[in-house]
């Protein structure tokens, strides 16, 4: 289970933040990246600030991966990951700092919630919310001990619920919601009925202290400064990677490319819809991990409106839909787009089954027509609108990973193992102790660098 404290970068990265090894030999050139997301950049700079020659092919027609700042009514707008969680050691707002960006606080206090099913705000909901998250957590060990191996965290929910005798029926929905909708999916991405409540609880996740930031401007200003001046070839997939002990050969629709070494920095949905040839193919063990682990879903409506009608209620609201799940949670973005912008989130199972049942066109205006739920019918149109589908994009099929069941951690830490010295892994699902995060993008790609060239490689503030 995710717990709160300090980590520092010192303990994540394979030998230390310094190397008492002997620097190591020199390798040929170039080294190739697969994916220009966070890992990927991250390592590319890192390699290409040591002196190596480097080579980025990214699939897409733009670079950032799943960091991805988008125009919605002329204000970026972060249509991927769009916070920094937390501040205190957290390598991703050093480097933030560093390249002279910085992170701003969200500014969230306690945050409303409105019950359709009551058609009002709740009294003391938050609140509620919170300690039935903080109950359920302190109860999580004793009823994963409880339930069979294979028990889903919905299983663990049910059993939670089943023993709050003292909670009245609106409390128990309530309740429901905390833990389903807020704490599982959208904290985590994944279905509660198929995420494993084991790996869960065993999960040995770290957080870095001191709240959600987010970057002024979006993502893209983290993405843009890692990019600059690395040879990076868009709108090139790599359909097949052949390695050996003298190097790696990459192949996209340009051609064949002969390099020293070819770091993978894909999506766990990618990997595990073989969209990569790997010759000789992956170890068993790799194959397995990949089977065990999935992706998750965490979608958005973004709403950019003329006026922030809804700021009297604060920078955050939460919705109890008589569909459970349906647009659970909406977060001003007013500030760090620069213009009047609400992002509705919602995730995991309920995500999966909106993408399933409506097109993007009915989806913000079912988010819309929430919004005149809560706010009155005169709540106007929005002037420009995004929905997200990161399931349905071929070069992620999901927003992050998370652990179903029959998985755990290990498994993420083999994805990260090298294959043969050449052949390199990283991305948010190979750091076992940061997974669903950009700075475990981040450390991943660092990682990976040094383990080519050593404390050579390095990132700006990063030790």
């Amino acid at each position: 289970m995710r717990a709160h404290g300090a980590l520092t970068l010192c303990l994540l990265l394979p030998a230390g933040c310094k190397s008492t090894a002997a620097p190591p030999e020199p390798v040929a050139r170039p080294v190739i990246v697969i994916g220009a997301g966070v890992a990927g950049l991250g390592a590319a700079r890192a390699l290409h600030d040591a002196g190596l020659d480097v080579v980025v092919f990214e699939a897409r027609d733009r670079i950032g991966g799943r960091a991805y700042t988008r125009d919605v009514g002329g204000v970026p707008v972060d249509a991927g990951a769009m916070f920094v969680h937390g501040v205190v050691d957290n390598p991703l707002a050093a480097l933030c700092d560093a390249l002279g960006i910085g992170v701003e606080p969200t500014g969230f206090g306690p945050i409303p919630v409105y019950d359709a099913a009551s058609g009002g705000w709740v009294e003391g909901g938050f609140l509620q919310l919170m300690m039935a998250t903080r109950d359920f957590e302190d109860r999580i060990k004793e009823l994963a001990a409880a339930l069979p191996a294979d028990a889903s965290v919905r299983d663990g929910i049910e059993a939670f619920l089943g023993e709050a005798d003292e909670l009245s029926e609106d409390q128990r929905r309530y309740a429901s919601f905390a833990l389903t909708q807020l704490l599982i999916e959208i904290l985590e991405s994944g279905p509660p009925d198929t995420m494993s409540l084991r790996a869960y609880v065993e999960s040995p996740y770290q957080e870095f202290a001191g709240g959600n930031h987010v970057v002024p401007g979006g993502y893209g200003r983290v993405v843009d400064a890692l990019a600059r001046g690395l040879d990076i070839r868009l709108n090139e997939p790599v359909s097949r990677i052949a390695h050996d002990a003298s190097g790696v050969t990459v192949s996209t629709p340009s051609g064949d490319l002969r390099g020293s070494h070819a770091i993978v920095t894909v999506s766990v949905g990618v990997l595990k819809a073989r969209k990569i040839a790997f010759d000789p193919p992956l170890p068993a063990s790799k194959l397995a991990a990949i089977g065990r682990l999935d992706m998750g879903n965490l979608e958005k409506v973004i709403l950019r409106f003329e006026e922030p009608f809804w700021r009297k209620h604060g920078a955050a609201f939460l919705y109890i839909a008589e569909t459970p799940g349906e647009f659970p949670g909406f977060t001003d973005w007013t500030d760090a787009a620069g213009a009047p912008t609400l992002v509705c989130l919602y995730g995991g199972r309920s995500a999966r089954d909106v993408l399933d049942k409506w097109e993007d066109e009915e989806i913000a205006p079912r988010a819309i027509q929430a919004l005149r739920e809560i706010f009155g019918a005169d709540v106007p149109d929005p002037i420009a609108t995004h929905v997200t589908r990161w399931r349905d994009d071929p070069w992620t099929l999901g927003s992050y990973s998370y652990l179903p069941i029959g998985s755990s951690s290990e498994d993420m830490r083999e994805l990260g193992e090298p294959v043969g010295g050449r052949l390199l892994f990283a991305g948010e699902a190979t750091e076992p102790l940061l997974y669903a995060t950009v700075h475990g993008a981040l450390v991943s790609g660092l990682r990976e660098a040094r383990r080519i060239a050593g404390d050579t490689a390095a990132l700006p503030g990063i030790e």
